[in-house]
């Protein structure tokens, strides 16, 4: 480690990493050379194939929604998350500006596959059709897509989330955690379960190199810079980029936990040349306890859905206890006038899984940022000095990120706030347009 070597796991040997040699070879091998390649090493057989197998048919009232999203009705929560994936990622109103209604068709494949991907949702569906799903929590689709794929804006410096891959695959998000990420590149390959998890590393180590090698490219002005004002001119670019990242509360969470990562791992890779606290490896320390205070909150907000979820149903049967009897004389309409809005069950629930979808995404982005920032700092292709350069321009990046961030629980509540006040605004306009149905209904 002394002499800038890296550790080889598979063929137990120390090495000088080069950020373009591997850049060269992982960039440019296939999904099916890099599975053929792993299956040669680890013998793995074929699994079943239950592609012929037929599935038993399913009755529905309605077939709009699975029409929306082009899947038939009998199709598998996996085939509803990849539909979903390719449609939106097609559908989206910024690589359609040409077409007036790209917007609409855009809400409608999120409104479909945000109602067919919940059991409850899809069983109300199949049965009533769409006036069984009119009090869903509905959330706006650009805001959805943007908490499970992440801002196209910041596709070059997070890449693609692990939840959009597993989505692309209609992979379950049992792979989605800490220990894994970290993992990834010394598994046993024994281990390895099926081809999803083989693509998932493959898309996985292309993200790790990709973001790595757009930071060599992005650090090349500051590698070069001369004078103070050539870096002060780079820092203006630094501030113009973060401030247009940080407009919404989903940009400054995303900014400071970036940012995050560059000042930790800048900080690690300088040493005693950065600080006393770095270089005794207090920055070490450090990072074990915020991995851990992350993954103590993906844990409680997990815990926080169950147990919504079971005062809901104790909320649901008590409710149904205490309904009072069609004609029994009580004006249940005119008491709700007067309540203030509230949230319904399923938004309580729905709310309750952002910060569980936020909180996987947190863990992903760190950890492949860790990976992508330690390629950039040990490649050997570049003298020593030049790494050197790499961070501390890598530090500044961050601690500038982090000044227009915000921290996780402040953009996530930001967020949750305004997506409560969406869902509440659309179901105050679907109660009076029931409202209006029955007084419709009752003059005629």
């Amino acid at each position: 480690q002394k002499e800038g070597k890296e550790w080889d796991e598979e063929n137990r040997v120390w090495y000088f990493y080069s950020l373009p040699e591997e850049a060269e070879r992982v960039l440019n091998e296939t999904e099916e050379e890099y599975i053929a390649k792993i299956k040669s090493k680890s013998k793995l057989k074929d699994g079943a194939n239950d592609a012929g197998k037929k599935r038993p048919g399913r009755k529905v009232k309605e077939l709009e929604y699975y029409e929306v999203l082009g899947v038939e009705p009998n199709a598998t929560p996996g085939e509803i998350k990849k539909a979903y994936y390719l449609k939106a990622r097609r559908l989206h109103p910024d690589k359609n500006k040409d077409d007036p209604n790209a917007n609409e068709k855009f809400q409608k494949v999120g409104a479909a596959y945000q109602v067919l991907s919940d059991e409850g949702l899809r069983a109300k569906y199949d049965q009533l059709g769409a006036q069984g799903v009119d009090d869903a929590p509905i959330l706006d689709s650009g805001a959805f897509f943007n908490l499970i794929f992440g801002s196209e804006k910041f596709e070059p410096l997070v890449g693609e989330l692990q939840l959009a891959m597993m989505m692309s695959l209609g992979a379950e998000q049992g792979l989605m955690t800490e220990s894994f990420m970290e993992q990834s590149e010394s598994l046993d390959l024994e281990q390895v379960l099926d081809k999803n998890s083989m693509i998932l590393q493959y898309r996985q180590s292309k993200r790790e190199v990709q973001l790595a090698k757009n930071l060599a490219e992005k650090l090349a002005d500051f590698v070069s810079c001369t004078n103070k004002e050539d870096e002060k001119v780079f820092e203006e670019k630094v501030h113009a980029e973060a401030k247009e990242l940080g407009k919404d509360p989903l940009g400054q969470s995303l900014l400071n936990t970036i940012g995050y990562v560059y000042v930790e791992q800048a900080q690690s890779f300088l040493g005693f040349s950065h600080s006393l606290y770095a270089g005794i490896g207090l920055n070490a320390v450090e990072r074990k306890r915020h991995v851990a205070a992350t993954n103590i909150r993906l844990a409680k907000s997990m815990y926080g859905i169950y147990k919504v979820s079971k005062n809901v149903e104790k909320k649901k049967a008590n409710e149904k206890k205490n309904k009072k009897p069609e004609g029994s004389g009580e004006d249940s309409g005119s008491q709700q006038e007067d309540k203030p809005a509230e949230m319904s069950p399923d938004q309580e629930i729905f709310l309750k899984m952002i910060d569980t979808f936020f909180n996987m995404s947190v863990i992903d982005i760190e950890s492949t940022l860790r990976k992508s920032c330690r390629k950039l700092v040990m490649d050997s292709s570049v003298d020593k000095e030049s790494r050197q350069k790499r961070a501390k321009g890598l530090e500044i990046i961050g601690k500038i990120y982090r000044k227009y961030g915000a921290s996780s629980a402040d953009g996530l509540n930001t967020l949750k706030m305004k997506m409560k006040d969406e869902m509440l605004q659309v179901q105050a306009q679907q109660e009076a347009a029931q409202q209006y149905k029955e007084s419709q209904s009752s003059k005629g």
